[in-house]
């Protein structure tokens, strides 16, 4: 990207990147580290036409979450609606999106963000 000198890093994290909900520690863990490696690639290429984004989706009742809904309520011993209810919050059906990054993977995306004044490392 560097020798580009332009570049798009785009991280696929989750809510869980951003907020924490019990039951769920690994994964928690795992997409704060997305989201704080995209924020220090951020810093690292400030200067630089090079962008990160961490795209962080809500909860989305899948068939994968569907599947882990029974081994949460024999853990924990709770009923169907109420790992729903403390794990799930706001879920909503999956649906199709067309192509939700396309305007992170443009080059002219990094003028519209940082403003007609910026200037980029190559200019100065």
């Amino acid at each position: 990207m560097r020798a580009a000198g332009w570049g798009r890093v785009i991280n696929i994290a989750s809510a869980h990147g951003l907020t924490a909900s019990p039951y769920k520690s690994a994964y928690v863990a795992a997409k704060h580290g997305i989201v704080g490696l995209t924020k220090v690639t951020g810093l690292e290429t400030a200067r630089e036409a090079i962008t990160a984004n961490a795209i962080c989706p809500g909860y989305v009742l899948t068939p994968l979450v569907e599947s882990q809904i029974p081994d949460t309520m024999e853990k924990y011993g709770m009923g169907r609606d109420e790992v729903i209810e403390r794990s799930c919050w706001n879920a909503s059906r999956p649906r199709n999106s067309r192509r939700p990054t396309s305007w992170a993977t443009r080059r002219s995306s990094v003028q519209r963000r940082r403003g007609p004044n910026h200037r980029d490392h190559d200019q100065r």
